[in-house]
């Protein structure tokens, strides 16, 4: 026997070997992955960046020759001008500005700005004098007249183009005597806005976010846009060892590295490289878990490691302690050893289950984190909306803040706080409430909303606010109870379904988008029995069934539902102490019971306990367990079996089959193998047993 055990240590060995290897392989391929997907996202970047950056200084430099070739009037100017502008995407507009009395002579300054957006020209000099050397906005053009060669300016805030830009300046020479005379400036402006809209498009990640640096570590680009031009790196990040990495960042070309986002307070991992014309630095943020991806997997390996070193052990302490032999010390020892493995990897299944992260991907929703992903469900819609012949939806920026917040019970969550919407002045808002929560519980009036202000933004745009308090009906899966993690989807739709509008999130109104930093809730908020640990903004469909008197070939049942999720877990802490200890101990009580079990005991021996004594304390033991059960059946009325239940109907199978094996016992005396030892056989599997099959759930439920 003994060789038979040193081999199937042997075996176990090599098992577990393989499933390490397999998971360390595993795990650096997931990493590999992970950092090729965040190099290559910055690399994409930084293309992109060096293209307009290279394609601007190309075409500036080819228009410049164009313009000081030939003496074009102002006519002409702006019709090669805007055909220029035109032709580039990423230009915002171009300037053309001259040295005094060089274009006409009835004028000192003379300029041409071409601004894409308002398809107009306008001139400089009615705003500022573009040949002052102390003002910050004319460096444009004074900078590339002192230096008589090209530059590339600093971001900064153009008065004329009225937005955050950087110039590329190209001086303008004619010939005059065979010499070269300075006349004037071309400029190509390029907006900043524009560039967090092309580096942001390349996240591939649910909550990835771009910035750039300039040489200093100034923030030219960022999510939180009170960052721009205003605060640099070092002003934001408190870590010094975080500091002395990103300073060497400013020195080295590209790498990465792992840090806590300050933008997000999550676990990060940092990309960066450096365009070539601008040495700008281009950073690439990702959320580790986002970036690594779902940890399900990862998660197998683990487990599998578990179970290849419980084999692993079990054969060997079997092998050294010689635990084949058959001797009474060590079946108790076997059965010890087995239990307590059995034990450590239901622990194993626990630790890994309640660290699980919110990345569990959901059906039937479109998640958003940012606004290109916004743009690109919205256009989405609105091209379905073009085959149905009907004209673009009307968006409403909407944006949701909750203050308070409290699960009820199985199937309500009542929350309060406040909703604000972005309306169009020229649109009829009715009723005073732009919005409408369909999963209003059905019990009572379930829903109270109150307008507090209506501010006008600008001239087209009026900002409504509604303070609210809800009682909805949200379905909770709690198939993991006690481990369960639930996904809140709070729908918010327009009252009118009919009406051709959509509401979407008011990102702009939110300083971090990213799940894990729960934008829209309150700091303040605590949940007795959950804990939050994330928040996002996605959308749906509701499919009413009907077309509300519309005509059916122009519309759908389906309407748009805009959705605010929150992502909550249990407090493990709880559920343990009120329903795992009690079953604990009953199983020990049941134990007890059976093993004090005398069968010869007469009226004059005190030791031990009779059959019917065991069989009463069983069957009191059932009603305990019974009642313990109904209780959770209350607390959780699911038409599922939790994994909680599940432990009691172990119990409930283990009383039935003891009792019986028990009035067995004490009807048999021929019976081997109940009569070994005093019923000693039973007694031994019965802690394997328990724990093997409540093993055997968990593997079922979480593997």
């Amino acid at each position: 026997m003994r060789k038979v055990f040193a081999s199937l240590t042997i075996l176990a060995a090599l098992i577990l070997t393989y499933t390490v290897y397999d998971h360390n392989r595993y795990s650096k391929h997931r990493l590999d992955a992970a950092l090729s997907i965040g190099n290559q996202t910055v690399l994409e970047v930084k293309g992109h960046l060096d293209s307009i950056f290279w394609q601007s200084k190309i075409s500036a430099d080819s228009l410049a020759r164009k313009i000081t070739a030939s003496n074009l009037d102002e006519d002409a100017l702006k019709k090669i001008i805007r055909k220029e502008t035109d032709k580039h995407p990423h230009l915002l507009g171009i300037t053309v500005a001259f040295e005094p009395f060089k274009i006409n002579k009835d004028k000192e300054l003379f300029s041409l700005f071409y601004n894409k957006i308002k398809r107009g020209f306008s001139a400089i000099e009615t705003t500022y004098n573009y040949r002052d050397t102390t003002l910050a906005t004319a460096r444009w053009y004074t900078r590339a007249a002192s230096r008589q060669a090209p530059i590339l300016t600093d971001p900064y805030f153009g008065e004329a183009a009225g937005e955050l830009i950087t110039d590329y300046s190209v001086p303008l020479f004619r010939k005059k005597g065979g010499q070269k005379e300075f006349v004037g400036v071309l400029t190509y402006s390029l907006s900043l806005d524009q560039f967090t809209e092309v580096v942001n498009s390349y996240i591939k990640g649910n909550s990835g976010y771009v910035f750039l640096l300039n040489q200093k570590g100034d923030f030219i680009t960022h999510p939180n846009r009170s960052f721009i031009l205003k605060k640099s790196i070092f002003e934001v990040v408190n870590n010094p060892e975080y500091a002395k990495t990103l300073a060497n960042t400013l020195v080295n070309t590209a790498g990465h590295f792992r840090f806590v986002s300050v933008y997000t307070q999550v676990p990060s991992i940092l990309f960066y490289n450096t365009t070539a014309l601008t040495n700008w630095k281009i950073f690439v943020v990702y959320s580790y878990a986002d970036l690594i991806g779902n940890p399900k997997k990862l998660e197998r390996k683990i487990t599998n490691i578990g179970m290849a070193a419980s084999l692993f052990i079990l054969f060997l302490l079997v092998t050294l302690l010689k635990l084949y032999e058959k001797k009474t010390r060590h079946l108790w020892q076997l059965s010890a050893i087995i239990s307590i493995l059995f034990i450590l990897n239901i622990a194993l299944f626990w630790v890994l289950h309640l660290d699980l992260d919110y990345s569990e991907e959901l059906a039937n929703r479109t998640r958003v984190y940012s606004s290109n992903a916004l743009t690109s469900y919205v256009h989405k819609k609105n091209y379905e909306q073009q085959l149905l012949g009907k004209e673009r939806y009307i968006e409403v920026p909407t944006g949701i803040f909750i203050e308070e917040l409290l699960v009820t019970d199985s199937y309500n969550m009542s929350m309060s706080g406040k909703v604000w919407q972005k309306w169009p002045a020229d649109h009829d808002l009715k009723d005073k409430i732009g919005f409408h929560f369909p999963q209003a519980s059905p019990l009572g009036r379930s829903v109270f909303v109150e307008l507090l202000s209506k501010d006008r933004l600008d001239s087209a745009t009026w900002l409504y606010t509604w303070k609210f308090h809800a009682t909805l009906r949200v379905f909770f899966d709690y198939n993991h109870y006690p481990l369960d993690q639930h996904y809140i989807d709070i729908k918010i739709i327009y009252p009118d379904v009919t009406d051709n509008i959509i509401l979407i999130p008011d990102f702009d109104s939110y300083r971090v988008l990213n799940p894990s930093s729960k934008p829209g809730m309150s700091n303040i908020i605590f949940l007795t029995r959950h804990r939050i640990i994330a928040s996002y903004f996605s959308f749906s469909s509701i499919d009413m069934k009907t077309y509300f008197g519309q005509d059916t070939g122009s519309t759908s049942p389906e309407y748009n539902a805009l959705e605010y999720n929150i992502v909550i877990k249990r407090r493990f802490i709880t559920p343990f102490i009120s329903f795992v200890i009690p079953f604990l101990i009953g199983a020990a009580i049941i134990f007890f019971l059976l093993y004090s079990l005398n069968k010869n005991k007469d009226q004059y021996d005190n030791s031990g306990v009779t059959v019917m004594g065991v069989v009463q304390g069983m069957a009191a033991l059932f009603f305990s367990m019974l009642l313990a059960h109904i209780t959770i059946r209350n607390r959780i009325p699911t038409p599922h079996i939790t994994y909680l239940e599940a432990f009691y109907f172990v119990i409930y199978v283990l009383i039935v089959l003891l009792i019986l094996i028990v009035v067995i016992y004490s009807r048999s005396s021929t019976n081997r193998l109940l009569n070994y030892k005093d019923n000693l056989i039973v007694k031994v599997v019965y802690w394997p047993l328990l724990i093997g099959m409540i093993y055997l759930i968990t593997f079922i439920k979480f593997y």
